[in-house]
């Protein structure tokens, strides 16, 4: 601390003459913000890149001055700017018109270079109109390429084959981590992403930039807008959920306050499980900055967020068909209660410099901490009914199900991150470099108490003994990385990024070497090819270490994933594009996993090798003006290898081969105020390890069970849900804005299984049969927004 504040008090005297320039780069016809744009000052011939973000810092000595922007793929500006002892501190927004030319009469709209082709970007203007269950940012990533999921109620995704917990995910810069104890989605109730918040997000499917971490399937980047050009807030009532944010500025001093507030009981009393649910969510969440030198700014962020999801079961009912119109039932009469909790604290504090040169440093540090727990108590008696239609008529007792699970996790993270952007670097071949380099120190020390006891007691079906299993941890998992990477620039057709990572895992005693490279060739403005590759790994963590006793560097080996990416986009007519990019990822050191529902496990230490391969095909573009559409079609197939499943190709349990994506958005031409916006998700089915009845003999008597068997895999039927919502805004006086919407969430009343409950009806049955557990019905959801500002 003795360091930055001398640092800070030199900088403060040093430039006590020079001002501050504070701007962003933005394409003038969509207001997107346009990164690595390069600013030049006329006068001095100073150069300095634009960040990822778009936005830039210039200090000067006072004067006038003429400050020139320019993108590839747009006309360039000159701006006229005074900085001066009464007006230190200027904020300049460049607008570039993109290049355009006309060929057969069809505008062709100009496309700048960027570092990072094909990475799908959602606007916040899209992400609060995508319909989803609790109105939640992170469900609504599911309408990109690459992304699969067959579970409305959950946040959780996966891409390209590969397992929910393969994806990094940064907010604001800092990467957070998921809950590991949920079971069904609806369990989660919100994510801790702020869509009032978010300026923007970023989704790279594979093959993502070394500057992100070591996860082998895919990052997704968000930004809150911590520099808003004037004061506004939001205030939105829902159904489901509430929440007020707050943003605004004064001279050196910027801010965005978020406060959220879940109930969704209505939703929860559609649920095939009935009984008295309580699920509340709250966060609240705070992004400061401070400009405390004309090129020196402080940032904080903090969250504190609670989710609780009380549950005292009645009944669950599930049905079974054994020929044309002969339908069984079975029913759980529930005792008891299941509790889940899971807290979130994060502080994050963050520096950023610019120096003469116009090289960016930032450094933060960041402390979070998560507790999770999950607690039960519940008795399920177990009945059969040989009609369905009449079940109450024919029940018979089978057994009964005893559930006591008492868990805990409490995860401490600790982060230092400092990274430097240089501009304007000559390189070969008379390229023009941007280097950007960081360091990243982090430790996860967690906690961790299992203990479960499960057993089924009764007349027709009995385990031979309880399933217990406990599990007491504590772990420090200490990691450093330090990456390299150059931004090259070769005239205006080709451009490259190549950098290289480096991960030493100290308790595992391994040293990840990742390589990974972007080439983008754009021979015109139409068109953009591009090949990425790179080294991803997957270190141990809690998923991979709950049921470890050896702790050894062997054990703890990170899983590797080397993607291989080629990608091609089309621009036509003015804001459409078509997407198109083929994979194959090559998997090794792979473990094995199967999902229940939403919770992943792993199956022992075995490891394996596998591939992925497929294709992703994307329309994006406004069909209708300002309004964003989005039309995909994904293919994949991806594999794995195990010696205990036979020691041949077998596909991946999150295989799901066809998924279409639409998400469309329309206006009605008379009244334009009133629009509509619809999602289509539709997959093939998922894989699961189905059951069978096994006996064990001791002495005179014969006890029946069930258990999984993990050599043979069965398909999940297919997963189609769509959702509608319909809003009506009204413009008042001095920039307020009043919005009310009507949500139809699942509009075709789809039910979707979930997973399956398998249960041992011997002697009436034999092998056991499986119940399905279905997501949820049809519900509407009514909502009303009021928001101030620009």
């Amino acid at each position: 601390m003795r360091f930055y504040f001398f640092y800070f008090l030199f900088s403060a005297v040093l430039y006590s003459q020079t001002g501050l320039i504070e701007g962003k780069v933005i394409n003038k016809v969509t207001g997107e913000l346009l990164p690595y744009s390069v600013i030049t000052v006329i006068q001095t011939d100073k150069s300095i890149p634009a960040d990822a973000s778009g936005e830039f810092l210039l200090r000067l000595p006072y004067g006038n001055y003429t400050i020139g922007v320019r993108c590839v793929g747009y006309e360039s500006v000159l701006i006229r700017a005074q900085v001066s002892a009464q007006e230190p501190r200027l904020n300049l927004t460049a607008s570039l018109s993109p290049k355009t030319v006309v060929q057969q009469e069809i505008e062709i709209t100009g496309k700048r270079i960027d570092f990072v082709p094909n990475v799908q970007v959602l606007e916040k203007k899209d992400l609060v109109k995508i319909p989803n269950f609790n109105s939640d940012a992170m469900r609504s990533i599911k309408i990109l390429p690459g992304v699969t999921s067959n579970n409305e109620l959950a946040s959780d995704y996966n891409v390209r084959g590969g397992s929910f917990d393969e994806n990094l995910i940064y907010l604001n810069g800092y990467e957070i981590q998921r809950p590991f104890f949920l079971k069904q989605g609806i369990e989660e109730n919100q994510s801790l992403l702020n869509v009032d918040l978010i300026d923007r997000m970023k989704f790279y499917s594979g093959a993502f930039p070394v500057n992100f971490g070591d996860k082998m399937s895919s990052a997704l980047e968000v930004n809150y807008l911590n520099k808003p050009d004037s004061g506004k807030y939001t205030v939105r009532l829902g159904l489901l959920n509430s929440g007020v944010a707050l943003m605004g500025r004064n001279k050196n001093f910027t801010w965005a306050h978020g406060l959220r507030y879940a109930y969704p009981t209505l939703f929860t009393g559609i649920s095939q499980t009935s009984g008295k649910y309580r699920p509340v969510f709250y966060d609240v969440q705070s992004l400061m900055t401070f400009s405390i030198t004309k090129s020196t700014d402080l940032e904080l962020f903090l969250i504190k967020a609670n989710n609780q999801f009380d549950l005292t079961p009645a009944d669950w009912k599930g049905n079974f068909q054994t020929s044309y119109m002969d339908i069984k039932e079975v029913a759980i009469l529930y005792k008891g209660n299941k509790a889940y909790r899971y807290d979130n604290l994060l502080g994050g504090f963050k520096v950023r410099h610019i120096f003469d040169k116009g090289i960016l440093l930032t450094s933060h540090i960041m402390v979070a901490r998560n507790r999770e727990e999950e607690n039960s108590d519940l008795k399920g008696d177990i009945y059969f009914s040989d009609n369905g239609y009449s079940p109450e008529d024919s029940r018979i007792y089978l057994a009964s199900d005893l559930e006591d699970i008492d868990n805990d996790i409490t995860t401490l993270i600790t982060e230092s991150n400092t990274s430097v952007i240089v501009p304007d670097i000559p390189g070969p071949f008379g390229s023009v470099n941007v280097i950007t380099a960081g360091f990243i120190a982090r430790n996860t020390s967690f906690n961790l108490n299992i203990n479960e006891t499960k057993r089924v007691t009764g007349t027709t079906a009995q385990v031979t003994d309880p399933k217990v299993f406990t599990s007491e941890q504590t772990l420090d998992l200490l990691s450093y990385s330090g990456y390299i990477q150059g931004l090259m620039q070769f005239g205006e057709e080709l451009s490259a990024n190549i950098g290289v990572r480096l991960t030493n895992n100290v308790k595992a005693d391994e040293l990840l070497f990742s390589p990974r490279a972007v080439f983008i060739y754009t021979p015109d403005k139409k068109h953009s090819f591009s090949l990425r590759w790179g080294y991803y790994y997957q270190p141990a963590f809690y998923h991979e270490l709950k049921r470890e006793t050896d702790f050894s560097p062997a054990n703890l080996k990170s899983q590797r994933s080397v993607h291989y990416v080629g990608g091609w986009e089309y621009f036509f007519r003015n804001k459409m594009k078509f997407e198109a990019e083929v994979f194959y990822k090559k998997l090794s050191d792979i473990r094995r996993f199967y999902v229940d529902q939403i919770r992943l496990e792993y199956l022992g230490r075995e490891r394996g090798d596998g591939y992925a391969y497929g294709f992703d095909l994307q329309f994006q573009g406004e069909i209708v003006n300002t309004m964003k559409t989005w039309i995909g079609y994904s293919y994949l197939n991806s594999r794995e290898k195990f010696l205990s499943a036979g020691g041949s190709y077998n596909r991946r349990m999150l295989d799901q081969t066809h998924t279409l994506r639409i998400f469309l958005q329309d206006r009605m031409p008379r009244f334009p105020s009133m629009q509509a916006h619809v999602v289509f998700l539709f997959g093939s089915g998922y894989l699961f390890y189905p059951y069978v009845t096994r006996t064990q003999t001791a002495g005179s008597s014969t006890k029946t069970y069930i258990d999984m068997v993990t050599n043979s895999r069965q398909t999940f039927p297919f997963y189609f849900r769509s959702d509608l919502g319909l809003s009506y805004a009204k413009e008042l006086k001095s920039k307020a804005t009043i919005t009310a919407s009507i949500e139809l969430l699942n509009v075709f009343n789809k039910y979707n299984v979930a997973s399956y409950t398998w249960f041992n009806l011997n002697p009436v049955y034999n092998p056991p049969i499986r119940v399905q557990n279905v997501y949820s019905e049809r519900f509407i959801n009514l909502g009303i927004e009021y928001k101030f500002g620009s």
